[in-house]
């Protein structure tokens, strides 16, 4: 395993050092090991919204309660602001230090379950207020909501990544089906479904204190066996004594300590674990005999996407039967067929229960034994692990066969009894297809999206979206992928609507395009040769052994941006000699007028090419900046002079910051290269295993850091002379207010992207309330007032996140890896907060764009606004592990 990692992690920074060895921790300790660093967060309006409809309350119950909220996330902000913020600020307090004493320990329980505490009374609180203006008949329902508060503070405490699905944030309830359920049965459902919820919350209670004392625990238990802060792995022709060779590994030896410590701390969490996900599966065996045959399918499938989703596939019976209940409802099928449909529905499900159960039985089984690891994969290469795994995969795959089977013979009986033909291909995923498909969240740089957890030395996890990623100028290298802003991403083609705007830019016309799309076309097809011929192959991950797995990994990014492994030098280069010669053929027929512009444009394509990859404020293009903002062309002659010096002298800044970070990569590979040490050991029974470490002494470090510093200080050149010419267009902007906010904000989007993303965009919504009929001149004025005020909220929030990030990097980086992992880590809870801030702003002015309505047109009226959405997650791409 140790190999595998030193293969696929190569450290470019002490954060990166620190990653490769809490990756290990991760892939072996038990899956509740992993607790999430998590503090309780205020509930959000849209989340509140759904546990007043899954409490039972009518809809209008929100216009009483959304006020009530808003007053309540402030208090839960200043709350913060005065308790929380300050402690997590101690420069002593990290989960990644392992040298934490158990008083240091205690302190930090006691501090944790305080904040529980008064976050408790923050949402207890608010269930309260709720209660009071409920109407009398229905009071007793916000006792829900004060349990669906309690469920959710809980399971922040609790991991909710990987393929061990969600079992801590799921309720039966969510499931659509409730709702649809006969009312005869209804009542004895929804009891059912109370004592359930009701023992889920009391279960989540014991998990977050347990939580607690695990911290402590954890502690106690390291100190007990001697557990050290630090790995050293001796230098080679060290210590090689008589019989040496055949002892364990420094590496494997603290490694397997500090799985065991972590498996006696995480005992009383893991029972709960455990316990919570038979409690889910026992209420779906409750309730599923009590409602129709396929809504017993329906909660099933529900239950199963949430806890299980490796096991998820869509049902193709379903998708016939959904069929069949369309044609009954139009009255195109008889009574007999219908009872027929229903009849098969009932055997359909009571003989895929048993299959679906079994699976569900040995996922549970998985993860009690600790294989799981919160979705984890795990890699095993003894004889008698791949023996065991072997077995598994057989029942898995005869499990799958079986319901596939079932499901496919089903469905065409089905598809018989209605009268309706098979389609053409098969429209449901195949359930035996070999590997694990995984999922990778959040967006590395501006290229990739992943998500990747570390876990500290007590169990702390931190998960980290890829946002998190480009916070730190040395990045992180995955195995050769080149994700770390190195210029080695493969720069997309220009568009279509690019191409044309060059060719107006340039005055080709009619008569002239002709010409001009000839050139273009020479140039797109030299590329296409470029990369037929020069591009690498997919990079292929492997453990070096010849029995070992590999991985192939291909990854697109954003733009169409491609993001290959290897060494993509030669394909880049090609393409540059490609555009560049473009450009040399259009100064040579343009006219004599339009040279500038054709040299504006050559530096233009030039900087895109050049800064994929680059973040920040040195990855920005303020000539397209200015291009894009919405400013007077009398603003654009002012600032004219200073935008046209920036152009000329961009492109040369970047190629130099490029060119030295690129042999500063070199001079740190070499280092690592010159440190690594790989420890043979011979077991004696003809297995041998291989440990590879790197050796960290003053010199070397010394020698890293001064690269690092080197290769920020390079960075930072470029970045500063962006922030000097947008500080001096400003400055050139003095009187038009309007221009410098417009010009300000535009930077700091092109340079932050990642901040802006998670706000939704309200104005489509403020155009329709614009068309409404009837809205009179004074209810206009109140719409643009409060779109207004939603622009500047929204930066508002934006700009304070910047500046606070800005600020922090300005007081110095953090010393030692344990230390930037804090770091990451509050940079981590701060992005939450700002998307919950926002979340918060679109609810609150969305709210007060309907009250606009109401008050100008009447209730009815304004209902034709219609209601904001809850806000969908982000897809994810994803790759698979074949074999």
């Amino acid at each position: 395993m140790n190999r595998l990692l030193s293969n696929l992690l190569r450290p470019t920074a002490t954060l990166a050092l620190a990653v490769a060895l809490a990756a290990p921790i991760a892939l072996t300790t038990r899956a509740d090991a992993q607790l999430g660093r998590q503090l309780p967060s205020p509930v959000s309006a849209a989340q509140l919204e759904i546990m007043l409809r899954f409490a039972g309350l009518p809809d209008t119950t929100k216009d009483a309660a959304l006020p009530l909220h808003e007053a309540y996330f402030e208090r839960f902000r200043e709350f913060e602001k005065r308790e929380v913020d300050p402690a997590l600020a101690r420069p002593n307090d990290s989960p990644f230090d392992l040298a934490r004493s158990v008083d240091e320990a205690r302190k930090e329980a006691d501090l944790r379950r305080r904040v529980f505490q008064r976050a408790a009374q923050l949402d207890d609180q608010l269930a309260d207020e709720i209660a009071a203006v409920l109407p009398e008949n229905e009071s007793w329902k916000s006792r829900r909501i004060r349990a669906a508060l309690s469920r959710r503070r809980s399971a922040m405490l609790a991991p909710a990544f990987g393929t061990m699905g969600k079992s801590f944030e799921y309720s039966m309830r969510s499931a659509p089906v409730i709702t649809q359920i006969d009312p005869d049965a209804a009542n004895i459902v929804n009891t059912a479904l109370e004592t359930y919820e009701g023992e889920l919350t009391r279960q989540l209670a014991r998990y977050a204190e347990a939580s607690f004392v695990r911290i402590v625990k954890a502690a106690e238990i390291r100190e007990e066996m001697g557990i050290g802060a630090t790995l050293a792995i001796p230098a080679q022709g060290e210590g090689k004594g008589e019989g040496e060779a055949k002892a364990t590994p420094p590496a494997e030896e603290w490694f397997a300590k500090m799985r065991e410590a972590q498996h006696r701390a995480n005992e009383d969490t893991a029972k709960i674990a455990t316990r919570i996900r038979k409690l889910h599966r026992e209420a779906l065996d409750q309730v599923m005999p009590l409602v129709h045959p396929n809504q017993a399918m329906s909660l099933r499938d529900h239950l199963v996407a949430a806890l299980y989703p490796m096991l998820r596939s869509k049902s193709e019976f379903n998708t016939v039967y959904a069929i069949a209940k369309a044609m009954n409802d139009k009255a195109e099928l008889d009574r007999s067929k219908w009872r027929d449909v229903e009849d098969l529905s009932a055997a359909h499900d009571m003989a895929t229960r048993a299959i679906v159960f079994e699976m569900m039985d040995a996922v549970d089984k998985m993860l009690e034994d600790g294989a799981g690891d919160s979705g984890m994969v795990m890699l095993f290469n003894s004889d008698g692990a791949n023996e065991a795994d072997a077995q598994k995969r057989e029942k898995s795959d005869r499990l799958r066969n079986s319901l596939e089977s079932l499901e496919a013979s089903n469905a065409a009986t089905l598809r018989a009894t209605i009268g309706i033909a098979a389609p053409d291909s098969k429209t449901t995923a195949q359930l035996g297809r070999e590997g694990i498909q995984g999922a990778l969240e959040g967006a590395m740089g501006q290229m990739a999206n992943v998500q990747i957890a570390m876990v500290g030395g007590d169990g702390e996890m931190v998960v980290l979206s890829g946002d998190d990623f480009t916070i730190g100028e040395g990045g992180m290298v995955l195995g050769g992928l080149g994700l770390g802003g190195d210029g080695s991403s493969i720069p997309r083609p220009m568009t279509r609507e690019e191409i044309d705007a060059l060719a107006n830019k340039l005055g080709f016309e009619k008569d002239t395009r002709p010409m001009f799309d000839e050139i273009v076309a020479r140039c797109a097809e030299a590329r296409n040769i470029a990369e037929k011929k020069l591009a690498p192959s997919a990079p292929i991950l492997s453990t070096g052994d010849e029995s070992g797995m590999s991985m192939t990994f291909t990854l697109s990014g954003e733009d169409g941006v491609s993001i290959g492994g290897g060494d993509n030098t030669k394909v880049i280069e090609a393409i540059e000699v490609a555009e560049e010669t473009m450009f040399d053929e259009l100064k040579a027929v343009v006219a004599a007028d339009k040279t500038d512009a054709n040299d504006a444009a050559r530096r233009a394509r030039a900087r895109a090419r050049l800064l994929i990859g680059e973040s920040g404020m040195r990855g920005v293009d303020i000539v397209s900046v200015i291009e894009r903002s919405d400013i007077p062309n009398a603003a654009r002659a002012k600032i004219a002079t200073d935008l046209k010096s920036w152009d000329e002298t961009s492109v040369a800044a970047i190629r130099s910051m490029q060119a030295e970070v690129k042999d500063l990569a070199r001079q740190q590979d070499e280092a690592f290269a010159q440190a690594t040490t790989e420890i043979t050991v011979d077991d004696g029974h003809g297995g041998i295993q291989s440990t590879r470490g790197v050796s960290i002494d003053s010199d070397l470090s010394e020698r890293l850091e001064q690269i690092e510093n080197r290769r920020s200080k390079s960075r930072e050149r470029v970045a500063e002379l962006n922030r000097r010419t947008v500080d001096t267009i400003v400055e050139a902007l003095e009187g038009d207010v309007v221009a410098q906010t417009t010009v300000r904000r535009g930077f700091l989007h092109a340079a932050n992207p990642s901040v802006y993303k998670g706000a939704r965009d309200l104005e489509p919504y403020f155009t329709k309330a614009e068309a409404i009929a009837g809205l009179t001149a004074n209810g206009k004025a109140a719409v643009n007032a409060v779109r207004a005020e939603w622009i500047e909220a929204r930066e508002t929030r934006c700009e304070e996140f910047i500046d606070a990030q800005e600020q922090a990097s300005k007081q110095g980086g953090a010393s030692g890896a344990a230390k930037e992992m804090q770091q990451i880590q509050n940079l981590t809870r701060e992005r939450k907060k700002l998307r919950d801030d926002l979340e918060q702003v679109e609810a609150t002015l969305f709210r007060k764009l309907q009250d606009v309505l109401i008050v100008d047109l009447g209730a009815e009226k304004a209902q034709e606004l219609g209601e904001l959405p809850v806000k969908k997650r982000s897809s994810m791409p994803s790759f698979q592990i074949s074999n």
